[in-house]
């Protein structure tokens, strides 16, 4: 299996510069791009209803382009899949908690999620982390006050005992903030030629997310995809019995950076993926001399004709509905959630700990858990294609996350009224 990617960094509602900079990439490369993968403050601002709860300085308040998108003035010229930052139009993606499409062809990861794409398992989870708020239940209420706005993007460890129940391979994972982990096993004090301030709060622990520092020990993915910190950096992070991560984070979406990568990977027979970087034309100069970067790639003859075809389909991943199902009755909306009681060396807690608070009679264990996971994987062999795109909701939640809730047979707590059965939708082609 192939997969022709362009990874992207902190997009901040440029999407003219993407498609123009891909459809670049694949003429003068003399290749075809599957699917973007976009790594936080995505900013799909549809209206000034949503800018107004994007958290940003006042300067950077733009409407950007999505609106063109979403409306359909414009269609995505790629599928285009993204996590959400810590500068989005958190109104919108709070009506797509499980994930969704927020345009045509523009496909939402949802808080955190696992999807399979070409044969790809690709996932992901949305947000930064703040201590404060980690362990706090989705006490946010539409329309978000100040706090609220800020508070929402604040990742929550009931995401994490979900992520961290995933026991097949992930090949693709993607996130926001960096896991804190990766990155003093890169050279890191290179990030002191961006900014001064980097190595000593590097040092200190004041970066990464140590939730992601955890999961990407836990889950080994392949590959670990970040943006926020407006840096490229690259490292291979090790693991044990000889596994390996390459981490991959880059700058922000601005001419001149390194704001984005094409990269052909190649899925292996037992499961390994090999990773090449795709040539072509004007490949930005890195800024840091330092820095673990490759070689400026070599020019390719340029074709003239541009190659045309239908992007893969995405469909839902049969072990994440089960936990998702699973786990549903978990949430909390409490300020003092505190989940599961977690032993205080949180990065064992997945293997080791015995939960003595599950709001439910399911038993105590984490084991107890998987078998009712594994119970309920099987009725999701079929693949199932995820539900289109509509930009229909009610009760600020969109009817993809309804039909997609009906599903499961489950009903979030996240939405206030009851969720009615949802009527069928026309289901919209995307390819």
């Amino acid at each position: 299996m192939k997969l022709n990617a362009v990874v992207v960094g902190c997009l901040h509602g440029e999407f003219d510069l993407l498609y123009e900079t891909v459809r670049k990439i694949e003429k003068t490369g003399n290749v075809v791009i599957d699917l973007i993968l976009v790594n936080g403050d995505f900013q799909c601002l549809r209206s000034e209803i949503d800018m107004e709860a994007m958290v940003c300085p006042p300067k950077y308040k733009v409407m950007g382009d999505f609106k063109k998108y979403w409306d359909g003035t414009k269609k995505a010229p790629y599928l285009t899949i993204f996590v959400g930052g810590n500068h989005e139009a958190s109104n919108y993606l709070f009506e797509l908690y499980y994930g969704g499409w927020v345009a045509e062809n523009i496909y939402y990861l949802g808080k955190s999620g696992v999807i399979e794409v070409a044969g790809f398992r690709i996932a992901g989870t949305s947000g930064i982390y703040n201590e404060k708020d980690y362990r706090k239940g989705y006490y946010e209420t539409l329309p978000f006050n100040e706090k609220g706005k800020r508070s929402i993007y604040h990742v929550r460890e009931y995401e994490a005992l979900k992520l961290s129940l995933i026991e097949g391979k992930i090949d693709i994972m993607m996130s926001h903030d960096w896991p804190s982990t990766a990155i003093k096993q890169g050279n890191y004090r290179s990030l002191s030629i961006y900014k001064p301030c980097y190595e000593e709060q590097i040092q200190k622990s004041q970066i990464g997310n140590s939730m992601t520092g955890y999961l990407i020990n836990k889950l080994k993915p392949s590959i670990w995809l970040s943006g926020h910190m407006h840096v490229y950096y690259k490292v291979t992070v090790k693991h044990d019995a000889g596994a390996q991560t390459e981490f991959l984070a880059f700058d922000k979406a601005i001419p001149g950076r390194i704001w984005f990568k094409p990269l052909r990977l190649e899925k292996g027979e037992n499961g390994s993926i090999s990773i090449t970087d795709i040539q072509y034309l004007n490949e930005p100069k890195p800024k840091n001399p330092y820095a673990e970067i490759d070689k400026k790639l070599q020019s390719e003859d340029i074709k003239e004709e541009e190659k045309v075809r239908p992007s893969p389909k995405i469909y839902y991943d049969a072990e994440w509905l089960a936990i998702t199902k699973v786990l549903d009755p978990l949430m909390s909306l409490k300020t003092n959630a505190d989940y599961f009681n977690l032993m205080k060396s949180y990065p064992h807690y997945a293997e080791q700990n015995v939960c003595k608070n599950f709001p439910i009679d399911w038993g105590t264990t984490i084991m107890d858990l998987k078998k009712l996971i594994h119970e309920e994987m099987v009725k999701y062999k079929e693949k199932k294609e995820v539900y289109s795109f509509t930009s229909a909701s009610e009760n600020n939640c969109n009817k993809q996350t309804m039909l997609f809730m009906e599903y499961l047979k489950i009903h979030s707590k996240l939405y206030k009224k009851p969720i009615e059965t949802a009527k069928e939708i026309d289901i919209l082609k995307f390819c």
